[in-house]
């Protein structure tokens, strides 16, 4: 993954360094650095063996893992999910006006449901069987790999966003009021994340697309001839 520093170093400065324009008076100057709670999971894998060549072919043609006209013994799952929420919000006045300050801010990434799919097909302790099994839990670990690369860089972007997202206006001290104020801190967040969230999805698909392609495959195939 060395070639992902420099795409990095290019969003960094790009989306991270860039500081917001805001038009309120009062809310503007107050810099909460809110502390940053990171959460992270991988989620528990499972195995299903259930399944025949078709069924696995038809559930990742659902996850868009499995193109048209291609059958698939074996298929790795899994679902990225990330989410940010303003946890701890406190409040001051300026006459009519009230500025939310965040305190703690919740930030999770990880994975939902990985599963890996191994042909009922195949005979257990096969050759291809033990191969298909592998080559599956491969891509698993392709994604615990990349989830932990990119955990320090997610922390330093949090960590920069925090010092620079002032507190967010509100009118009144009702919780009406404040979970507007927490709606739209969180949402400044996510904006101001998204960018290396992208980026973390597309080097985890390039990371896994090492493994699925027609040299890898013709080299695996070539082992159980």
């Amino acid at each position: 993954m060395k070639k992902l520093f420099f795409t990095l170093t290019i969003i960094s400065f790009c989306f991270f360094s860039a500081p917001a324009v805001y038009s309120y008076t009062g809310c503007e100057q107050i810099r909460p650095h809110p502390k940053i709670n990171f959460y992270t999971s991988y989620g528990k894998l499972e195995y299903d063996f259930s399944q025949n060549q078709m069924g696995i072919t038809q559930i990742g043609m659902k996850h868009g893992a499995v193109e048209k006209g291609v059958f698939a013994n074996g298929l790795a799952t899994g679902t990225v999910k990330w989410e940010i929420n303003v946890s701890s919000l406190s409040q001051k006045g300026y006459g009519k006006q009230f500025c939310a300050t965040p305190i703690e801010i919740d930030f999770y990434l990880g994975f939902s449901n990985p599963t890996i799919y191994v042909s009922n097909n195949l005979r257990k302790g096969s050759c291809m069987y033990d191969l298909v099994l592998r080559h599956e839990q491969t891509h698993q670990q392709i994604n615990i790999k990349t989830l932990e690369y990119f955990i320090p860089l997610f922390r330093q972007a949090l960590q920069k966003i925090s010092k620079e997202i002032p507190a967010e206006p509100i009118y009144g001290n009702s919780q009406a009021a404040l979970h507007q104020g927490s709606t739209i801190i969180a949402q400044k967040y996510s904006e101001r994340i998204k960018p290396l969230i992208d980026v973390f999805k597309k080097e985890l698909q390039i990371e896994q697309g090492k493994l699925d392609n027609s040299s890898n495959y013709a080299f695996e195939n070539s082992i159980c001839r």
